[in-house]
């Protein structure tokens, strides 16, 4: 009797580090996949952007749109940035579009009031979430803008 209980305290521990062993490499695996292979584009630029005023006095509008081509279902941040004379901080949006969806996005931009005349850059950022171990960042082109005095 004795010769069985040892029999099945060792399978029980085989099993043990079997399964442990299978665990700890599918762990290894799936974070080097999601660190150093996992780089495929989540999204694509098929049209844009498009603005409807690049000269611009202080305190107006313009609108700016692109639309976007989804590869991947990757939630994301969106930032608008402006960078120029001085560099002027957005607001960020959660960002999610289903894969293989195409979608016109449009963001209005409203030059500060105290903003000084010069050639600014207006660029859109959607920073995508696709694993939790790596950001990847999809950049639209460059609008150029004038700002011009009142």
């Amino acid at each position: 009797m004795r010769h069985t209980e040892h029999s099945g305290v060792t399978r029980f521990l085989l099993s043990v580090a079997i399964v442990t062993a299978l665990t700890v490499n599918i762990a290894v695996f799936t974070g080097l996949y999601w660190a150093f292979a996992d780089t495929s584009e989540p999204a694509v630029l098929i049209d844009g952007p498009d603005v409807s005023d690049t000269r611009l006095s202080p305190g107006e509008s313009t609108e700016i749109s692109y639309e976007l081509l989804q590869l991947r279902n990757c939630p994301g941040w969106m930032y608008q940035v402006v960078t120029g004379e001085r560099a002027y901080p957005m607001d960020a949006s959660r960002f999610y579009q289903e894969k293989g969806t195409r979608k016109t996005i449009t963001n209005t931009l409203k030059i500060p009031r105290d903003a000084s005349p010069g050639l600014y850059t207006y660029l859109t950022l959607i920073d995508y979430s696709c694993n939790p171990l790596r950001t990847l960042t999809f950049v639209t082109p460059p609008v150029h803008l004038e700002v011009i005095s009142q």
